[in-house]
């Protein structure tokens, strides 16, 4: 997907259950800011038992970009296997997390990405066999 801005390859919301996503690969750029791989809303309902494996998520923006966003509880016990995310754009993250629990990451490679990680709010997350693959990323 290509656009200016507010740009997601995948957006699930309130009532998405169950769902299995195998052998992606998501691309997701634009001129301005908020672009978004993955990307995760809650809210009264939330996402729940959905599950990505052997994903490739490249995102870019001007600014902002998040290869998986996960924000306003939007998550219970979504799993990401096999995952490798790339991010440009200045103040960009590979995985953006905002009062959410229950995202479980196995297996993932954060390779060139601006930031690696904005865990923020009373968020619970499992990271498990990760690999930082980019010198300036930070957490």
């Amino acid at each position: 997907m290509n656009g200016t801005n507010n740009n997601p390859g995948i957006a699930l919301s309130g009532e998405s259950y169950n769902n299995t996503f195998n052998n992606n690969t998501i691309t997701v750029s634009g001129n301005e800011t908020d672009n978004y791989g993955i990307y995760f809303l809650g809210g009264f309902f939330k996402p729940t038992d959905n599950n990505f494996t052997n994903t490739i998520i490249n995102t870019s923006a001007t600014y902002a970009a998040r290869g998986i966003y996960i924000t306003n509880g939007g998550t219970n016990t979504n799993i990401f296997n096999h995952t490798t995310i790339y991010t440009t754009g200045n103040e960009s993250y590979a995985l953006f997390i905002l009062n959410s629990n229950g995202t479980i990451l196995e297996n993932t490679i954060f390779n060139d990405t601006n930031q690696w990680i904005n865990h923020t709010g009373t968020s619970e997350t499992n990271l498990t066999n990760t690999t930082y693959a980019t010198p300036n990323g930070s957490i």
